[in-house]
């Protein structure tokens, strides 16, 4: 079956318009110098199913459902910022796991402080999902920064001191870990956000360590993705995604493939089948009342 796309309201207003230019996904803005992820059933009954930004059903449901991958993305109307093309990076995910006759459920929002927030507690409540972020990363003084939208179309940029209050790094002993199986940052200069989510409990994260073009990101995506939904373990995903851009006709993709980097547990061969019935549609209000989404 189709894999279900479930994008929130917010989001359906603001996926048109987007320009699909060639663009790294990391950029140095021009003025840096003054910058200073219960169990439930996925996608199932009336009303239900819908993503950060939509409604959901209640966390506790006993139902063994597909597992989730809940994709936030951040791409303001801001100038320093080139537009992320969501629409080609979703297509591809849904094409690469129809390929691979996988029903894993995609829920799709915009990536805010309080999305990313409410996914994260949900992760710390014990839900398992795979958390899928696009965004750019700043480069500033203070170092790499998150560019996530402030709610109301323009950008807010966390450094590293936001995004380890944020994420409650192992800084904070009080904070229970993640219990998110992987976190796939899809963000040029990613390197030291993702050991952010690795002191936080991640047991997996996916992320680069140097400027990635927007075709070598949606490749690698489309081919993990194709990987990871026919049942493939997600580090033999990570390295036969690896593999195919760097067997590919095209200059600019062989040089991409060994900037996407792995960090956790590679002993561990977790496929799709073991987060079967572990997910958590109760997200699905993660952005839900958020004012000014709209564009």
């Amino acid at each position: 079956s189709k894999p279900a796309l479930l994008p929130s309201p917010q989001m359906r207003r603001c996926l048109e318009g987007r320009s699909a230019r060639e663009r790294s996904r990391s950029r140095e803005p021009s003025y840096a110098r003054e910058l200073p992820e219960p169990a439930g059933s996925a996608g199932g009954g009336s009303g239900g199913g819908a993503t950060p930004g939509g409604a959901g059903s209640s966390v506790g449901s006993e139902a063994k459902g597909p597992a989730e991958l809940h994709v936030l993305y951040a791409s303001p109307l801001d100038p320093r910022f080139p537009q992320i093309d969501i629409q080609a990076e979703l297509a591809l995910l849904r094409d690469a796991l129809q390929q691979a006759s996988c029903s894993m459920t995609i829920h799709v929002g915009i990536a805010t402080s309080v999305s990313v927030a409410k996914l994260l507690t949900l992760a710390r409540a014990g839900c398992r999902f795979i958390f899928h972020l696009s965004a750019h990363v700043a480069v500033g003084p203070e170092g790499a920064g998150l560019v996530l939208e402030n709610g109301r179309g323009g950008a807010h940029i966390l450094y590293r001191p936001q995004l380890e209050e944020l994420l409650g790094s192992c800084r904070q002993p009080e904070s229970s870990p993640l219990a998110m199986p992987l976190v796939f940052l899809n963000s040029c200069l990613s390197e030291s956000i993702a050991q952010l989510f690795v002191e936080s409990g991640c047991p997996r994260v996916i992320a680069t360590r140097g400027r990635v073009s927007d075709r070598a990101a949606r490749a690698f995506t489309q081919q993990f993705y194709l990987e990871l939904g026919a049942k493939q373990s997600i580090l033999a995903s990570w390295e036969r995604a690896q593999r195919v851009l760097r067997l590919d006709s095209d200059q600019q993709l062989r040089e991409g493939a060994d900037l996407f980097v792995f960090f956790g547990q590679r002993s561990a061969h977790v496929t799709l089948e073991d987060l079967r019935g572990c997910a958590s549609s109760a997200s699905a209000s993660a952005t839900a009342g958020e004012p000014g989404l709209g564009r």
